[in-house]
């Protein structure tokens, strides 16, 4: 199994994923879901397994115990968290499926959605508030890595009856990828900010893309336009809008199977620059991040010894850190109740 590359940002106003509209300072969520997570040990029993947790306000507790199907939890998904409707939904999965639900967190189910028209591994998903639409980007049909695509595709958002159909739109990615990472605007939320990401899924860790790229969700058919470049190449990379700044927390330096990094870089989208902003508490890659009452909070992830298919239990972490000053500083939230190596989405409410 691979990784998921999913950190996606919501969809502005009510509500949170990766990016939520500053709200008064001291203020925390009274829940944290973190969905689609590979997990170890699963039910007691010594192998990966899927399962969603969410913490209450003081302690994580399971919201799924049962394995991957058709309507349950999906390992890793490309997600993106619509806080009009309340729901999570979630694009294609770990194994390279096209298969789509959503999560309603309210009801705290499972609902079965029409099926990816291009891609279905490792793509990036974000909210558009204005067009009440989920937007795709990138992803890959198998593991082999021959079928990497430069699609964008859409998916309209209803709050009655589920949309059965995407929309392939004419603009491109600059070149097929999988693994990136963005985050809306929390400015401007037609605009969303993505990149990284790598195309080898063959095995050998392979140099990630320092490709950092600008989207305006209202004109989708108008191709992504280039911004200043990473300062390092990355994929799986924890990313979060946290107002003027964009933070990017660890992911992997070298492909899909290499370690993970503890870097944490800001940026700034006015200056369209980047700059260094400290040391993440430990070495992570498909973590998690989400930011509520001016806080990030950034969930599991591997740890630095990274992905090996053949471990049990995998190199993961259980550890919840959070930042009070834009990810220079880092304490401890909490530690979830299994291993994280994997996650579809982290959703604060």
């Amino acid at each position: 199994m691979r990784l998921r590359s999913v950190l996606a940002p919501p969809r502005l106003g009510v509500g949170a994923l990766s990016v939520t509209p500053p709200i008064a300072s001291g203020n925390q969520p009274s829940k944290l879901f973190l969905l689609g997570r590979v997990t170890w040990p699963y039910s007691g029993a010594p192998k990966d397994g899927v399962c969603d947790e969410y913490w209450n306000g003081s302690a994580w507790q399971l919201t799924d115990t049962t394995t991957l199907s058709s309507t349950g939890s999906v390992i890793m998904a490309s997600s993106c968290y619509d806080p009009v409707t309340k729901r999570v939904y979630m694009f294609g999965d770990e194994d390279a499926s096209n298969q789509c639900r959503f999560f309603d967190t309210v009801a705290g189910t499972y609902t079965s959605i029409t099926s990816l028209s291009v891609g279905g591994n490792d793509t990036f998903a974000c909210v558009h508030s204005g067009s009440s639409k989920c937007f795709i980007f990138g992803g890959v049909t198998d593991f082999t890595g021959n079928f990497c695509s430069a699609a964008i595709q859409s998916y309209p958002i209803n709050i009655g009856t589920p949309s059965q159909s995407f929309t392939t739109q004419t603009a491109v990615l600059p070149a097929a990828g999988i693994d990136l990472f963005g985050a809306v605007d929390s400015s401007n939320s037609d605009i969303v900010y993505l990149g990284g990401g790598n195309r080898n899924l063959g095995g050998s860790p392979d140099a990630c893309a320092t490709t950092w790229l600008r989207y305006n969700m209202s004109t989708p058919n108008t191709n992504p336009t280039a911004m200043t470049s990473m300062p390092v190449g990355l994929s799986m990379a924890g990313c979060v809008d946290i107002g003027t700044e964009i933070i990017v927390i660890g992911g992997f330096p070298t492909g899909p199977r290499g370690c993970g990094s503890s870097g944490v870089y800001a940026y700034n989208k006015s200056g369209n620059s980047w700059s260094s902003r400290g040391t993440y508490p430990t070495t992570v890659a498909g973590a998690r991040a989400t930011y509520f009452g001016n806080t990030i909070y950034c969930a599991g992830g591997l740890d630095s010894q990274g992905f090996d298919i053949n471990r049990h239990p995998v190199n993961a972490t259980t550890a919840v850190y959070k930042s009070v000053d834009a990810g220079a500083n880092w304490t401890l939230h909490s530690n979830l109740l299994t291993l994280a190596w994997g996650s579809s989405i982290l959703v604060a409410q």
